[in-house]
């Protein structure tokens, strides 16, 4: 049994009009979902608000140290 990966974003109008949704390799698919939860604020996603990390937060949060930058992103993203 062969394992199917989804292209992100979904394009549900493909699926409306009976086409197929479009497939990627594991490694684009770890990628493409790695982008989005990085890009999705904490509560953007209805249905789990805990999806998601706080880079867009720390991303205009002045800097005052790069480690604790990093530490803060590092466990957001945990």
């Amino acid at each position: 049994m062969s394992v199917v990966y989804y292209k992100i974003p979904f394009r549900f109008n493909e699926v409306m009009d009976g086409r197929e949704l479009p497939v990627c390799d594991l490694i684009t698919s770890v990628t493409e979902n790695l982008e989005l939860i990085i890009m999705t604020r904490f509560g953007e996603h209805r249905s789990n608000p805990t999806f998601g990390c706080e880079i867009r937060d720390l991303d205009f949060e002045l800097i005052v140290s790069a480690s604790l930058w990093e530490e803060k992103l590092r466990q957001s993203l945990v």
